[in-house]
């Protein structure tokens, strides 16, 4: 069985929570020169996007949220003045993960937009406009699935999936692009809305061992399956959500996320969540720190 070859950082990894005022949050942005990576989670509501920063300043956009949502938060944590995004990543054709593209590529200018190949009858307007956008600005589009990957000087993105099996079928969520990052300080795991079956399949091929996990589909309970968490391992969980019906994030789903020691942040309570690397150690930021009840 072909497995990851991440072996763990090496290094203490703290996490500090700090909740920001508008002051201090407006702070640390546009650090230039930047020698760090950094993660944030976007407050888009219901759905998801991550925004990945890594040393000399590349950027990669994973998901907008859905429609009319995401401008606010991205505008929020990039670096003041910078309207450039090296790299537009949709992990699958749903509203909740691509609709905020729409008004992204009025505003932002793109390298390249990777996705998966795969389109939704459901979503059909929205994506037609984005791939509109897309041929006029001259925004090249790239299909990607499992064992494609990109380096970036001493970071790495490799797409532990979809497989081709995985990549026809009728679930759409686990059609859904599945990202491991690799930097200096840490690594990631971003798995879009892959049902367990598809999370239990990762760790069979996999060293899925990580620091920070985008958590899947939003803390759905047929989603952040026992056994996968257990390899994970996380230090810290990161859950895009919002105001729903679904129940998100499940009670079942918090439960086992605590059950292996993950610091759980949900950007329903804790807005943008942003996460940086520095001096060996994981340092978290948020804009408010809300409980629920």
């Amino acid at each position: 069985m072909e497995r990851h070859a991440h072996k763990g950082i090496g290094v203490l990894i703290g996490v500090v929570l700090v909740v920001l005022d508008i002051v201090v949050w407006g702070a640390i942005r546009g650090v230039s020169g930047r020698a760090y990576s950094e993660i944030d989670f976007l407050d888009v509501g219901q759905g998801d996007s991550q925004l990945l920063l890594l040393p000399g300043g590349v950027t990669a956009l994973t998901d907008a949220g859905p429609p009319r949502s995401v401008a606010r938060a991205l505008d929020g944590v990039m670096p003041s003045g910078k309207r450039y995004i090296d790299l537009a990543i949709l992990t699958h054709p749903q509203l909740d993960h691509m609709g905020g593209f729409v008004d992204l590529l009025d505003r932002y200018a793109f390298g390249a937009f990777l996705w998966n190949g795969r389109e939704d009858a459901a979503a059909q307007d929205t994506w037609r406009l984005i791939k509109e956008k897309l041929l006029a600005k001259g925004i090249p589009m790239i299909a990607i699935r499992g064992g494609d990957a990109i380096r970036v000087d001493e970071s790495r993105i490799s797409f532990l999936g979809p497989d081709t099996r995985d990549l026809m079928s009728k679930e759409l969520n686990d059609t859904g692009l599945i990202e491991y990052i690799h930097t200096p300080q840490f690594s990631a795991l971003f798995t879009a809305d892959i049902s367990a079956r598809s999370e239990r399949a990762l760790v069979g091929r996999f060293d899925v061992h990580t620091d920070i996990l985008k958590v899947a589909h939003h803390g759905s309970r047929f989603s952040s399956d026992e056994q996968f968490l257990k390899e994970a391992s996380p230090k810290i969980a990161g859950i895009g959500v919002g105001k729903n019906s679904y129940g998100h994030p499940t009670k079942d789903a918090l439960a086992r996320l605590a059950s292996v020691g993950a610091k759980i942040f949900r950007t329903d309570l804790n807005g943008t969540v942003r996460v940086i690397a520095e001096n060996g150690k994981l340092k978290v930021f948020v804009e408010r720190n809300e409980r629920k009840d």
